[in-house]
């Protein structure tokens, strides 16, 4: 990844060695002769103290050079400046105005040369313009928003997406760190927070949270207390059901237990396991063995019997009079990505029974388990899902396949009509273009094409990515006559942005996953006029790798535990009056970006 960011190896803060802050930094630029130094003109190194600067060296600041900065995107373009929509006053008018200049590192240059973040105007971070005080009560992003049917009133209308945190107990009950990152977003003033995707078969599922059984009903409603004393924030468990997966297998465990099983011939032991790679294709018959051998052992809705498929609405549907034991306003079901709902509704849905081919087929196992779970929870108890506006899934042949922008609108209006509460709108994630995992490891659905649509985690990846999405399911729901609100997630970072696709009516929710990772205390920061002293979010792939790894998530911007330098401190709750170090804004190490 790109060496550029510098990092606490040589910073003193935080018990950590080296200058402390005010110092001389390593990686900050030195004036010579009142000019910084240039980067080498290689790469993105680290600064050399023994170059001098020509004259007309790297501006610190304004316009790019040889010309002015490229335009911003158009009004009503995802990404786009809320400032050019219609009814949108100038920021100087309004009382707007931009953050105190931070501390700026030297522009990063790619190895090539070329400056970082050059090219199409939506690939580089929206300029930030940050209300002031008495205007931010007026902004859309902070209006109180009404949702559901009894009677619940968000706070704002920022939306904390789902992410798992892998902090669970092995069984699946809350831990301490599972209560210390809830209550930490919870301070930090989201409207609505959504709990990590909670299993609701009674399986193991290792340190992931679970309401599958009355047995986790207590720490579920210990945590909900501790977050609600603290917070006026509206809290719901994600709920989901997926299907069995297993590791990749080394050849010579795959062979034994597949002629155990009966699958393959016992002759086949005979044969070396390079031989056995070599002709794959002579000893092993029918494609579902071969992609179990390559990838591993992953159940497929097309294996469920019908009677498996009858009892998932109850399971939902439990699940969701558990939560609402435990205190919870209302549930997520998890109609999206790799998981056993969201593959029901595909296009790709290989069954031939009714719940297959057709679109009305498609829609039946959900239908049924939105219709379990509101008599089971009632009408007052808030019941929306996430699922996808688009799956882009790249097939062998290059060609994107699955479910596009038109049949999520389709879908939409239907779970609209059944009575959904919000649309939460996600991408891709998908299991069939995933990488192939290593030996000892199960399929991870984020590698592939789908899974970079889902995550979009490079600097070529446009801000607001998919805003376009869930402005298409909104214009199609308005159109059918139904006012269900629409949440638009991926890759959405700064105020002007977020207010900018509520003015265009892209959206009626804004939801910011790993900006609210970066910093849980976003919300305040921009009503407080500190954005300056947020940390954005880089994009960088730490997060995910965490996940793929099942170890617990945290962010690479946040403080390392000064006794080994290593492990990740969740950051302590933002105070207003507190001074501010401007190193602690950027805490990101070059190997971690």
């Amino acid at each position: 990844m790109g060496a550029a960011a510098g990092g606490l190896a040589g910073r003193g803060h935080r018990g950590c060695p080296g200058p402390r802050p005010g110092q001389p930094h390593a990686n900050r630029a030195r004036r010579v002769g009142g000019q910084p130094e240039r980067a080498p003109a290689g790469g993105a190194g680290r600064l050399r103290r023994d170059v001098g600067l020509p004259q007309g060296g790297v501006r610190a600041s304004g316009p790019e050079p040889g010309g002015d900065r490229p335009a911003r995107p158009a009004s009503g373009e995802a990404g786009g400046d809320p400032r050019n929509l219609p009814g949108w006053d100038s920021p100087r008018s309004q009382g707007f105005r931009r953050p105190p200049a931070a501390p700026r590192r030297p522009r990063n240059r790619r190895r090539d040369g070329a400056r970082r973040g050059s090219g199409d105007a939506r690939r580089r971070r929206p300029e930030r313009v940050i209300p002031q005080r008495a205007q931010s009560a007026r902004s859309l992003l902070f209006q109180p928003f009404p949702i559901g049917q009894g009677g619940l009133v968000l706070p704002n209308r920022i939306w904390l997406p789902a992410m798992v945190t892998w902090r669970g107990t092995e069984d699946g009950f809350v831990t301490p760190s599972v209560r210390e990152i809830y209550l930490r977003y919870a301070l930090g003033g989201a409207g609505m927070i959504v709990l990590e995707a909670t299993g609701i078969r009674d399986v193991a599922s290792g340190p992931l949270l679970r309401l599958s059984h009355e047995r986790f009903v207590p720490g579920l409603k210990a945590l909900r207390q501790e977050m609600r004393a603290v917070s006026a924030s509206i809290v719901v468990p994600q709920i989901i059901d997926f299907l069995k997966i297993a590791t990749r297998k080394p050849t010579r465990v795959f062979m034994e237990d597949a002629v155990r099983r009966g699958a393959l011939a016992e002759s086949v032991l005979d044969v070396s396991d390079a031989e056995f790679e070599a002709g794959l294709e002579r000893y092993v018959q029918g494609p579902r063995l071969r992609h179990d051998f390559l990838y591993g052992y992953r159940q497929t809705i097309e294996d469920l019997s019908r009677e498996e498929i009858r009892q998932i609405p109850g399971w939902f549907a439990s699940a969701a009079r558990r939560a609402k034991q435990a205190g919870f306003e209302g549930v997520e079901l998890h109609f999206a990505h790799a998981y056993t709902m969201a593959s029901f509704l595909s296009v790709t849905n290989g069954r031939t029974d009714d719940y297959g081919g057709s679109f009305p087929n498609r829609m039946r196992l959900p239908l049924e388990v939105i219709r379990a779970v509101r008599e089971e929870a009632g009408t007052e108890f808030l019941v929306g899902c996430r699922y996808l506006g688009s799956e882009d899934i790249r097939g062998e042949d290059g060609q994107i396949r699955g479910n596009t922008l038109a049949d999520a609108q389709a879908i939409g209006v239907e779970l609209a009509r059944a009575g959904l509460d919000f649309l939460s709108i996600s991408r891709g994630g998908k299991f069939e273009d995933a990488k192939q995992p290593p030996i000892g490891e199960a399929m991870y659905p984020y590698t592939g094409h789908s899974g970079h649509t889902c995550i979009p985690r490079g600097k070529n990846d446009p801000f607001g990515v998919n805003a376009h999405l869930a402005a298409g399911i909104r214009q199609a729901l308005r159109a059918a006559g139904f006012a269900t609100p629409v949440v638009a997630s991926g890759k959405i970072v700064t105020f002007d942005q977020a207010e900018g696709l509520l003015r265009a009516g892209q959206a009626d929710l804004v939801g910011m996953a790993r900006a609210l990772l970066a910093d849980p205390d976003l919300p305040l920061k921009w009503q407080a006029q500190a954005d300056a002293k947020a940390r954005a979010c880089v994009f960088c792939p730490f997060c995910e790798q965490e996940d793929q790894r099942h170890r617990v998530v945290t962010c690479t911007l946040w403080p390392k535990d000064p006794a080994d330098h290593r492990r990740r401190l969740t950051p302590a709750a933002w105070r207003p009056d507190a001074p501010w170090d401007p190193h602690e804004a950027f805490d990101a190490t070059a190997d971690d970006l």
